[in-house]
């Protein structure tokens, strides 16, 4: 897996699934590509659409999360944080998830591969450490 910088986003390339879900008062996706892992951190609301289209808060009752569940195993399209501050993920069923810009907590953390680190930040924009 590598993250190539690109004049509006950083693309992730070389992903293979999702490995891991994790739910606590965020909703975190593990990407696997090789022996690289992407751990991507939501902590506000997001979109998934799949068979239906859900937006979801991840500090919000817990089965309402239910529908991030089949993402698991899945595998990945595409992963692509955008210099702006939203993050799109599709899968290759045809599945997307989509975190936009919080205007007042930071949306998203991505952290891998190796130390490259993607923070978004309220309002719009990214921290971004990529060595």
């Amino acid at each position: 897996m590598r993250v190539i910088e690109r004049a509006d986003r950083w693309s992730f390339t070389g992903l293979e699934e999702v490995d891991t879900l994790r739910f606590d008062h965020a909703v975190t996706v593990v990407v696997t590509g090789g022996p690289e892992r992407a751990e991507i951190r939501i902590e506000t609301r997001f979109r998934l659409a799949a068979r239906e289209v859900w937006e979801l808060e991840p500090d919000g009752e817990t089965a309402s999360l239910a529908p991030v569940l089949p993402l698991l195993r899945q595998r990945v399209a595409r992963l692509d944080v955008l210099k702006a501050g939203a993050l799109e993920l599709d899968l290759v069923g045809g599945a997307s998830l989509t975190v936009p810009v919080s205007e007042r907590y930071e949306a998203f953390t991505v952290a891998g591969p190796g130390q490259v680190l993607l923070v978004s930040m309220p309002g719009g924009d990214v921290a971004a450490w990529t060595s």
